[in-house]
């Protein structure tokens, strides 16, 4: 590891990959639920990544966000998130790619089974497959 950076909901760390020259930032994020906060968040993200972006990107954990309607089911399903379209934004103007799921449509069910949802992923830098071509 070469150097190690964060926030109060985001640790990043960036290190050189062993067989090669190229400079992999892996940022861990578990976003607020204030709308607010999470904006500050990933235009701060959004910052570093621009800033290095000739490194490989892999940002993950709980974005307490979907992108879908699809992505929720149960309690509140119709209800607006909020967010949705700032985070949608994020990930595209930062150019990063959300990684499918495999076996699984969700990442957060309640207790009770009632409610679930997407709000925990892998975003990649799209570079990043040309180094890892089954990344997916």
């Amino acid at each position: 590891m070469e150097q190690q950076w964060g926030t109060s909901v985001a640790l990043a760390l960036k290190g050189q990959w062993k067989d090669d020259d190229v400079f992999i930032n892996l940022v861990n994020i578990y976003a607020p639920n204030e709308t607010k906060a999470k904006l500050e968040l990933w235009n701060e993200v959004q910052g570093w990544i621009t800033s290095r972006s000739q490194e490989l990107w892999c940002v993950c954990g709980d974005f307490n966000t979907i992108l879908h309607q699809s992505e929720r089911r149960g309690r509140g399903r119709f209800v607006r998130h909020t967010g949705t379209d700032q985070f949608r934004k994020f990930i595209e103007e930062s150019e990063l790619v959300d990684l499918s799921l495999l076996k699984r449509k969700f990442t957060w069910y309640k207790d009770n089974g009632e409610s679930c949802s997407k709000i925990n992923r892998f975003l990649i830098l799209a570079s990043w497959n040309n180094h890892w071509r089954n990344s997916k």
